[in-house]
């Protein structure tokens, strides 16, 4: 930052964002974040478990300090010209709905019951949505979401996961047309960990 800034009203008032972090700030801090908030050790077996290194989503979706820092990252990273954000329930419904807090925009509710998605709330024809989902593995289920979206007359711009667990959902998506970003892949945060959090 140059000159010194009493406080961020008078930022504002001067128009200088370098009081503001920067995405990539950001993102660093969400991954400590991430790490110490919800990095388990001794799951093997679990989809997604990497040497005994296992993520829990419930622990960083339901700490308030994390979830507001995802869904401000988050975002900062929707498209232009999304009507409507879509989570799946139940793993990404916290988020969703934070991150309409956070943007404004409306979202819908995807269950699953018996292999069939039942949109709960609006859901329009020929609107673009965004759908998030806490992790990913195969990408099997957030392909299947996306199918029934445009089965519905919606369409995905884009797809994105907190956590890619590496297990084939990059390549699935891409396949079927689907662009999908996760904010994090797990061998990255498993890498940061190792290295005590290094940047």
């Amino acid at each position: 930052m140059g000159a010194h800034v009493d406080d961020l009203l008078t930022a504002l008032l001067r128009r200088d964002t370098d009081v503001f972090q920067d995405l990539p700030q950001r993102r660093r801090e969400l991954s400590r974040d991430l790490i110490a908030a919800s990095l388990f050790t001794d799951r093997h077996g679990e989809p997604g478990a990497a040497d005994g290194l296992w993520f829990e989503p419930a622990l960083f979706m339901t700490r308030p300090t994390v979830l507001r820092r995802l869904v401000g990252v988050l975002g900062l990273l929707i498209p232009t010209g999304i009507d409507r954000l879509v989570g799946t329930e139940p793993g990404s419904l916290a988020i969703v709905s934070g991150l309409a807090l956070e943007t404004g925009l409306p979202f819908v509710a995807l269950r699953e019951i018996d292999g069939a998605w039942h949109a709960h709330g609006e859901l329009h024809p020929g609107e673009r949505v965004m759908v998030i989902e806490d992790v990913t593995n195969t990408g099997a289920r957030l392909l299947s979401a996306a199918r029934a979206l445009t089965g519905s007359g919606a369409t995905v711009v884009e797809a994105r996961s907190v956590i890619d667990n590496d297990r084939g959902a990059r390549d699935a998506l891409a396949a079927a047309g689907v662009v999908f970003e996760p904010l994090f892949d797990l061998q990255d945060l498993l890498a940061q960990h190792e290295n005590g959090g290094a940047r």
